[in-house]
């Protein structure tokens, strides 16, 4: 060989950022991973809030029966089925006199 070019790069500064680049890419997964979790606990005490207020807004606390607003939502509901369906529909309604003392036992 009568001749040689060549040329010499220092990488070593590059690798090492890349290297730290890697860590904070991994350090910063593992906190979204952490904070998705914590939302997704968040959410499911929501949702448990939210269907405990739908049933207190719907049945009456101490008898657990369905109240007014309930038969409301139902009775639109149904309404609506009987119409799309085109089937008759029938509401039977009762009212109890003196209910105050036996709802208050």
């Amino acid at each position: 060989v009568a001749r040689m070019v060549g040329a010499h790069r220092d990488i070593h500064t590059r690798k090492i950022s890349i290297e730290q680049l890697q860590k904070r890419n991994q350090s910063l997964e593992a906190l979204v991973a952490e904070r998705t979790l914590e939302l997704s606990r968040v959410n499911q005490q929501l949702q448990m809030q939210l269907d405990e207020n739908r049933s207190l807004a719907e049945q009456d606390a101490l008898t657990r029966i369905a109240n007014r607003y309930r038969l409301e939502k139902v009775l639109l509901e149904e309404c609506d089925r009987a119409e799309r369906f085109r089937v008759p529909l029938a509401l039977v309604a009762m009212d109890i006199d003196d209910f105050k003392p036996i709802n208050d036992k």
